[in-house]
């Protein structure tokens, strides 16, 4: 039972793998054309302009294009020294805080 149990989660695993690794990549090459072509900063240049008003540990970072305006955006999500998550979302090319939620 214990056997079969780990085979299926190890195949399941690794076709996932398999799926998520195009996505991701697709993701990666559209940031950086869009940092490429002034859309966006880089995360490195919005976090330093966040960091003051909300430091903490950068949990996960993803940059989106809202279709509807053409816009380049940030969502951050920050792991404060207080233990809580804060998430911003930040336009990518001024880097003005547009949302909070904590």
């Amino acid at each position: 039972m214990h056997r079969t149990l780990l085979a299926v989660v190890v195949v399941l695993a690794a076709l996932s793998a398999g799926y998520a690794a195009p996505a991701l990549s697709r993701d990666h090459d559209t940031a950086r054309r869009a940092v490429s072509r002034g859309d966006a900063q880089p995360l490195s240049q919005i976090m330093a302009k966040v960091s003051p008003r909300y430091p903490g540990k950068l949990l996960n970072a993803q940059l989106k294009n809202r279709g509807d305006k053409n816009q380049w955006i940030y969502r951050l999500r920050i792991l404060t020294g207080q233990g809580k998550v804060t998430e911003l979302v930040v336009d990518a090319k001024s880097g003005r805080v547009l949302q909070v939620r904590k």
